[in-house]
């Protein structure tokens, strides 16, 4: 995509973050495949799970909503398509939905060919919402509905409809706005397992998962609400609340702010309200952004990779890290990270 720079009178290329050595060619649902294809292939190579215990396992995977799109064609969204759009529109809409609910299974079929897993669930949603299949996971496995889980996102803002709407909605940094976000694209999976599941198997504990939970605005990025950091603050706080551990520090938080001033609002005024309440707010920051671009649904399990990776390499610095994940929808979620143990360590 295109755009005459106002200064110089030239086109200039918008630019962002893709990954087009995974999904160079492709675009739409065969994007998104490409990219959670790799990931999840990564992620089964990595934890040598084996067919057995494979069966005894759950796929959670959330997808990209048609926010930013909605929002652009606003009353017309929701109207029959054939209305404005004719025959053709409605079943290319029908086709698009269609293809997007069977990601999850193809994803399956390609990266396990011959393999049923116990159960496979997927949604759709923001940055945000990823804290709802973490969540899930939780139940399933508390419930000994299954053994483990294994949760992630993916998502493409480079390509398509997603990026077009983005644009035209002005959330886009380019040639004429210093203010925006770069698109990105991703796709990420964590393996999740109950302590005495992972040392049954003899499997590699990376890391720990605390308290998971969120909270609600009132407003989305579009109802022209004032962001007042009120729901992250809640979701944060109420992390810390069901933390056992009160006198241990949080060295570092890893926050999607992206360059959009909604968010940066939305995260400074909940640092005012948890420095109010007491919580910690000495923590570094880390933000995804600076590597991956914006990645939408994908943010959350990149978030919790790269909380993962620190611990593995050794570079966190810290035993327990905050990821605060702030979003255009009303969803806010905040989940607490921590190093294991060295004798909780495994190495295969």
């Amino acid at each position: 995509m295109m755009e005459v720079d106002e200064d110089t009178l030239e086109r200039a290329a918008l630019t962002g973050h893709s990954a087009e050595w995974v999904a160079g060619g492709f675009e739409g649902p065969g994007r998104l495949f490409q990219l959670g294809d790799a990931a999840l292939r990564d992620l089964l190579l990595y934890s040598k799970l084996t067919p057995r215990q494979l069966e005894g396992t759950a796929l959670l995977l959330l997808l990209p909503d048609d926010f930013y799109r909605e929002t652009l064609l606003g009353p017309c969204s929701a109207m029959p398509a054939a209305a404005f759009a004719g025959e053709e529109h409605l079943f290319a809409e029908s086709l698009l939905r269609t293809t997007m609910q069977s990601l999850p299974e193809r994803l399956l079929t390609s990266a396990l060919p011959g393999t049923r897993l116990q159960a496979i669930e997927f949604s759709f949603g923001g940055p945000a919402a990823f804290a709802r299949l973490l969540q899930r996971a939780y139940q399933l496995l508390t419930t000994r509905t299954v053994e483990r889980c294994i949760v992630g996102g993916l998502d493409s803002q480079v390509h398509g409809d997603a990026l077009l709407a983005a644009y035209e909605l002005g959330l886009l940094r380019t040639p004429n706005s210093p203010i925006g976000f770069l698109p990105g694209e991703a796709a990420g999976f964590v393996l999740l397992e109950m302590d005495r599941t992972s040392r049954a198997r003899g499997a590699r504990i990376e890391a720990l998962l605390g308290p998971v939970t969120l909270a609600e605005e009132d407003f989305d990025r579009f109802s022209r609400g004032a962001p007042s950091g009120k729901a992250i603050h809640a979701a944060t706080a109420a992390c810390f609340q069901q933390w056992s551990a009160q006198d241990a520090a949080v060295g570092v938080a890893i926050v999607n702010l992206n360059g959009d001033t909604f968010r940066s609002r939305d995260f400074g005024s909940a640092l005012v309200r948890m420095a109010s309440a007491g919580l910690p707010t000495g923590f570094r920051t880390v933000l995804p952004v600076d590597s991956f671009g914006e990645l939408g649904a994908a943010t959350g399990p990149v978030s919790l990779c790269l909380a993962v990776r620190s611990f593995v390499r050794c570079y966190a610095r810290t035993q327990n890290l905050l990821v605060m994940l702030l979003d255009e929808r009303r969803l806010r979620s905040a989940l607490l990270v921590h190093a294991p143990q060295p004798e909780r360590l495994r190495h295969e």
